[in-house]
């Protein structure tokens, strides 16, 4: 797989294109599923087949569903609103599978100098977000299973962690190995008080620093979800991704080989996140 120890993320893909093949189980067509992946330079996935050099970008910052997985890079949301806004912006998806607020606020700090008052930074948000926010043991765990870790083992990789103090955010990295974290997978997760605050600390400061347009993508979770509350306070703007809550069927995924969300839910929250870039409204 493409992984790489990153000394700024704790694990990222590596630059260049990749054919990833899913083999059928028992469960699956006796076929197997094959899908191309390619990373830029910057570490973000391929959005067009010519990059565009429009100086306004549209950031879209997440994890697996907002990158895409399982997709070839013609079939992501991301790429869609490339092709849909090719004379307005340049589009660059820097996101990874297990990422959350955590590394959008890295990525944020990257980046927040660099952009302007035209420019679009979406990020993806789930109420699932908030365990990887603190690098809980019970994530790391699942990190760590067998059905994972053969994709990992021995990369070196580790996994970003946030914590709040006299309301500022700092950020340090557990090894992604519960042998190697000192029977850190052991320990009892924080509580849902502190995940909650430690999210909301990360997305406080993320407001802060973007001076660009700014908006959430909300991916999972219930409407009284803590943190939906800070951003409305803030008057971020929600666009509501949430599968389970559309009132037509698009809940997809690659036919039993893989979980992740497919093309149909990819042209939905490209519609949406259109919507919001065009129309400069919340969809809630």
């Amino acid at each position: 797989m493409p992984f790489q120890a990153d000394p700024i993320y704790g694990r990222s893909f590596r630059p260049g294109t990749y054919v990833i093949v899913f083999c059928p189980t028992a469960r699956t067509p006796p076929v197997k599923y094959r899908w191309t992946v390619t990373i830029e330079r910057d570490g973000g996935r391929r959005t067009a087949y010519e990059r565009s050099d429009h100086p306004r970008r549209v950031l879209l910052l997440g994890d697996s569903f907002v990158f895409g997985w399982g997709l070839n890079d013609e079939q992501t949301a991301s790429w869609l609103l490339q092709s849909y806004f090719a004379n307005q912006y340049t589009v660059q998806n820097i996101s990874f599978g297990g990422w959350g607020t955590t590394e959008e606020l890295i990525t944020v700090r990257r980046f927040a100098d660099s952009l302007g008052q035209d420019d679009v930074v979406i990020l993806g948000y789930a109420d699932y977000y908030k365990r990887r926010n603190v690098a809980a043991p019970s994530w790391l765990r699942v990190l760590t299973s067998p059905a994972v870790r053969a994709a990992y083992e021995g990369v070196g990789l580790s996994v970003a962690r946030a914590h709040t103090s006299h309301s500022s955010v700092a950020i340090d990295f557990v090894p992604l190995s519960c042998k190697m974290a000192d029977k850190y997978c052991d320990q009892p997760d924080p509580s849902q008080n502190v995940m909650n605050a430690t999210t909301i600390a990360l997305y406080k400061e993320v407001a802060d620093r973007i001076k660009s347009r700014l908006a959430v993508l909300y991916l999972q979770g219930p409407d009284e979800d803590p943190v939906l509350s800070f951003l409305r306070k803030r008057n971020i703007p929600i666009i509501d991704g949430r599968l389970d809550q559309s009132k037509y069927y698009m809940d997809d995924n690659i036919a039993g080989y893989d979980t992740h969300p497919g093309p149909i839910a990819n042209y939905s929250w490209f519609a949406a996140m259109r919507s919001f870039i065009e129309s400069r409204e919340a969809v809630r």
